[in-house]
């Protein structure tokens, strides 16, 4: 085990490096790859860092709803439309005037996020929001 200097905030994390720095301790990290100590470096193109450090998602100014039903009905809420499931409609939307983006096969808010965009209602296409976009690119238009 190795250990690394994830931020400049002193953050410490412990890492096994496996084969590609059997000698060596990780010091920086990003998209160009990764830097040890001994100087040698890891290419992006080759792999990159053994680490990967995803960010959390802020939910600052959206409501999430969960209800349990054979499969969960999720909605996250945004100040100008919401991110659902496959259980609500595009087409009910059009009907409503509401922007909405549609996933499906999710269980959880976190899942939604990462989820393609299968539908969108008019007003959501509006806002720049389209079929084939992440949920979390479609819930950032709607914040």
């Amino acid at each position: 085990m190795k250990f690394l200097l994830a931020t400049p905030l002193l953050l410490l994390a412990l890492v096994s490096l496996g084969a590609w720095a059997a000698d060596a301790t990780l010091i920086s990290f990003g998209s160009h790859g990764c830097h040890y100590d001994d100087g040698s470096v890891v290419p992006a193109e080759e792999g990159g860092c053994p680490l990967k450090i995803e960010k959390e998602f802020n939910w600052f100014y959206l409501s999430k709803e969960r209800i349990e039903l054979a499969a969960p009905l999720l909605i996250v809420k945004g100040r100008s439309g919401f991110l659902a499931c496959g259980y609500i409609n595009a087409d009910t939307c059009n009907d409503t005037g509401e922007a909405c983006a549609i996933v499906s096969g999710v269980n959880t808010h976190d899942d939604m996020l990462k989820a393609l965009v299968k539908a969108v209602s008019k007003d959501a296409t509006e806002l720049g929001i389209k079929v084939g976009m992440t949920g979390e690119e479609a819930i950032e238009l709607m914040r």
